[in-house]
C-alpha cells in the first residue's frame, strides 16, 4: 500500500508542478494577450456602436460649403482706420449680429477667412479682439489694398465662381435677387 501511496503522491506532485507551470504560463503569457484582444474587441464594438449613433445627414449638411471672405473694420466691428492705432482696434465696438451670423456659418462648415486692410503689425491685437469677442474663423489675410478716392471699389477676378455681397449694416441669410453685374463678353 505504501508503494501505491508513494507512487500516487509522486504523480500528484508532478501533476501539481505541471499544473502550476501551466497556470504560471497562462497568467504571465496568455492572459495579457487575451486581455489585449478583449480590449481590441471592445474598441471595435464601441466604434460600431458610435457609428450607429451618427445622425443621418440632412440636405443642408450635404450642400456645398462656401469660402466666406469677410472684412473686419466696418463689417464685424466699428470702422477703425489703421492710423488710429492699436488702442482703438483693441476697443472696437463689435457688431453682435454680424458675429452671430459668422459663427453660424462656421458651425455649418463654411470656411471663414478675414481679409483686412489691417497690417501684420496689427495681428496680435486683431486676433486677441476676435478671441475676446468669440469670433470663429479659419484664416486672416492682412494687407488688403486700401480704398482711396481714386480707387474706391474692389473688383475681384478669379477663374472660379465668385459672389460678392456689399455689407449694408446687417448680416442675415442670403436671398436671391437679380441685379446687373460686370462680366467679360463670351465668345
Amino acid at each position: 500500500m505504501r508503494a501505491d501511496l508513494k507512487l500516487t503522491t509522486k504523480k500528484s506532485s508532478s501533476y501539481i508542478r505541471r499544473t502550476a507551470r501551466m497556470h504560471e504560463h497562462y497568467v504571465n503569457d496568455t492572459l495579457p494577450i487575451l486581455r489585449l484582444k478583449q480590449k481590441r474587441w471592445q474598441k471595435i464594438i464601441s466604434r460600431e456602436e458610435q457609428a450607429e449613433r451618427i445622425p443621418a445627414y440632412s440636405e443642408r449638411d450635404l450642400m456645398p460649403k462656401r469660402i466666406m471672405i469677410i472684412d473686419i473694420d466696418g463689417t464685424i466691428c466699428e470702422d477703425v482706420k489703421n492710423e488710429k492705432g492699436l488702442q482703438h482696434m483693441a476697443k472696437a465696438k463689435p457688431y453682435r449680429n454680424s458675429i452671430r451670423q459668422i459663427n453660424k456659418w462656421h458651425r455649418e462648415g463654411h470656411f471663414i477667412c478675414f481679409f483686412t486692410a489691417r497690417e501684420e503689425a496689427h495681428s496680435k491685437v486683431t486676433e486677441a479682439w476676435l478671441k475676446k469677442q468669440g469670433v470663429k474663423y479659419h484664416q486672416i489675410i492682412y494687407g488688403k489694398p486700401r480704398r482711396t478716392k481714386l480707387h474706391s471699389e474692389y473688383h475681384f477676378i478669379d477663374n472660379c465662381k465668385i459672389r460678392a455681397t456689399t455689407y449694408n449694416g446687417k448680416f442675415s441669410e442670403f436671398v436671391k435677387k437679380k441685379s446687373n453685374i460686370l462680366v467679360f463678353p463670351s465668345d
